[in-house]
């Protein structure tokens, strides 16, 4: 992420790569109306998003807000499935994104940490939070059963949130001048 200082706060820009995957097992997971299916089963999801930011954050104390997104981005989504325990009832699907948006909301609150040696250590804890929105709708996606190789066009829709809250401690530290040989 780039940040670019204006009055008031920063003009960033940047890239993320986001990869969501998940395994599904068994008829409870992959069709729950499918009587065909076995307990064996497996599926697995993977969503792939490459998207570019832009946004703004501001500053002032020890607190920093800010928003990052973008009204489009490109990527993909893949779901396979093996059926009946036999590799040959492998059905595949892909499809790529059709009206996407992102939106991230971000905040961090930083403060000093008193040192015993304040002239060769320096540090700073800081509690974080950020939530963020994933929509991609009404995309085509296309499933494949095999051995039959008969496709279907279905309209796929993800929604994704997710919040985060964490901690950080930084650490920084210097030698006194008369240790430069080090």
């Amino acid at each position: 992420m780039y940040a670019h200082r204006v009055s008031g706060g920063w003009v960033l820009a940047g890239f993320r790569w986001d990869n969501w995957q998940t395994s599904l097992k068994g008829r409870e997971d992959i069709s729950p109306n499918n009587v065909v299916m076995l307990p064996t089963d497996t599926g697995a999801l993977t969503v792939n998003a490459y998207i570019p930011l832009v946004g703004v954050a501001s500053s002032c104390g020890g607190l920093t807000v800010g928003v990052v997104g973008f009204p489009w981005f490109a990527g993909d989504f893949k779901f396979e499935e093996v059926r009946n325990a036999r590799r040959f009832h492998y059905d595949s699907g892909s499809a790529k994104f059709d009206g996407p948006w992102f939106l991230e909301i971000f905040g961090d609150y930083g403060c000093p940490m008193p040192m015993a040696i304040p002239s060769m250590f320096e540090g700073t804890f800081s509690l974080f939070g950020k939530v963020n929105f994933m929509r991609i709708v009404n995309a085509d996606f296309t499933f494949t059963r095999r051995p039959t190789n008969v496709s279907d066009v279905y309209d796929f829709s993800f929604y994704r949130t997710m919040f985060v809250v964490g901690g950080k401690a930084t650490l920084n530290f210097s030698t006194p001048n008369g240790w430069g040989w080090l």
